[in-house]
C-alpha cells in the first residue's frame, strides 16, 4: 500500500506527544547519565557485512554533569557478530566465548593490561565440542560465563540452539576453560 499522508503522519505524532505529556518527568531523564567510576565495555557487532573484532569503553566522567563517552578499546582476536557488553565491576577479567569463527576457545580480556589472550577448551568426556557462533553471554562471577543460543555447526549448516554452556576458568597459569551443559 501507499505509505500515509503527510498530514496523518503529523497528527500521530502530535498524539504521541500528548500522551508523553502525562508520563512523569522523572522517568524521562534530559540526559544519559552513570555513577561515577563506573564502565561499560561493548564488544563486538556487526557493520552490515562483517563481524567486529572492536571494542569501545562507556566511562562516566569525573565531572558529575558531563555525559558519558565513548573511547576505543582494544583490539579482540576474533570478529564477533554478536554484540555484547559488560559492566565492568569487581573483575580482574572478561571472557569472550569466539561467536564468528567455528573455534574452540574463547577469548580472556586482562583488565590490568586492558590485551586479550586465547584460552584453549578443554577436552570433554563424551566427545561433545564447544562451537557456537551468535551467541552471547553473561558473567556469572569472575571465572565463569554463561554461553546463551547461537548456531552449532552441524556438517554444511548450522542448527540453531536452544540451550545455554557454562565456561569456566581451570586454576593455573594454563588459562584453560572447562564447559559443561547450563539450565535449559
Amino acid at each position: 500500500g501507499a505509505p500515509p499522508p503527510v498530514q496523518a503522519i503529523a497528527e500521530e505524532g502530535k498524539e504521541i506527544e500528548g500522551s508523553l505529556a502525562h508520563v512523569p518527568q522523572q522517568l524521562c531523564p534530559a540526559k544519559f547519565t552513570m555513577p561515577r567510576g563506573r564502565c561499560v565495555l561493548v564488544l563486538g557487532g556487526f557493520d552490515g557485512r562483517f563481524g567486529l573484532a572492536s571494542t569501545e569503553l562507556l566511562q562516566s566522567p569525573a565531572d558529575p554533569e558531563a555525559e558519558p563517552t565513548f573511547t576505543l578499546g582494544p583490539k579482540m582476536f576474533a570478529q564477533h557478530k554478536a554484540c555484547m557488553a559488560e559492566h565492568l565491576v569487581r573483575q580482574h577479567s572478561v571472557l569472550v566465548p569466539l561467536s564468528e569463527r567455528w573455534e574452540e576457545s574463547v577469548e580472556l580480556l586482562s583488565l590490568a593490561t586492558m590485551k586479550f589472550r586465547r584460552c584453549p577448551m578443554a577436552p570433554r568426556s563424551g566427545g561433545r565440542r564447544f562451537q557456537r557462533i551468535g551467541c552471547t553471554s553473561v558473567h556469572l562471577d569472575p571465572t565463569r560465563i554463561m554461553v546463551v543460543g547461537g548456531h552449532q555447526q552441524d556438517g554444511s549448516k548450522g542448527d540453531i540452539l536452544v540451550t545455554t554452556d557454562i565456561l569456566t576458568q581451570l586454576p593455573g597459569a594454563s588459562l584453560k576453560m572447562a564447559f559443561a551443559e547450563g539450565p535449559r
